[in-house]
């Protein structure tokens, strides 16, 4: 996680006092906005203004994770962080998105993102001009050198970016101006995590 975010200055500190392991069926599986959501976020979370709250469970069918976005913490604090499935986790037994990524992916929404193929070829996309726009998302590893579904001829589809679908393994970039934006997102929304 920090390796990922280092471009934007920040690193994450894993506090173990911090850390709740609860044997709750319902929570384990809890779907995106669900009642168990909401009810084991509501007991395990910690000041959502001054922490990423970060859970894992074996989650709803299909579902690698999810977060919130920087603008939604102050309606709705309690539900602010990122749940990732915990197969996702290193080592864990989800492959190909084993290495960590997803929660990589979700806290980068969590810190303002978009998906690199917002909105496709037409609309205003992710909100960072050095991402090309492209029609959908990217799966697997695809070839390096093709443009894929880039909507400009001659750019090439993000397909090394942790916000776009690829495999793990083929996640290892963001750029400059996702970096700026999340320091934007930061002074706008999570000033809270300064100088923690």
């Amino acid at each position: 996680m920090n390796s990922a975010f280092k471009g934007a200055n920040l690193s994450f500190k894993y506090s173990e006092s911090h850390v709740a392991y609860i044997d709750n069926h319902s929570w384990y599986l809890m779907g995106h906005g669900s009642a168990a959501e909401r009810e084991a976020k509501t007991f395990m979370g910690q000041d959502s203004k001054k922490y990423l709250n970060f859970y894992t469970g074996g989650l709803v069918s299909g579902l690698l994770g999810w977060a919130t976005f920087p603008y939604d913490l102050a309606g709705d604090p309690i539900m602010d962080g990122v749940v990732v499935l915990d197969e996702s986790l290193p080592k864990g037994s989800a492959s190909p998105f084993n290495l960590g990524m997803t929660g990589v992916h979700e806290v980068g929404h969590w810190l303002g993102l978009y998906h690199t193929f917002q909105g496709g070829c037409d609309s205003i996309g992710d909100h960072v001009l050095d991402t090309p726009a492209h029609s959908a998302p990217n799966y697997g590893t695809p070839e390096v050198g093709l443009p894929h579904n880039a909507c400009t001829a001659g750019e090439f589809a993000p397909i090394h970016n942790y916000m776009n679908y690829v495999n793990d393994a083929w996640m290892n970039e963001l750029t400059t101006a996702q970096e700026t934006r999340i320091k934007e997102q930061i002074m706008m929304y999570r000033t809270g995590l300064l100088n923690r």
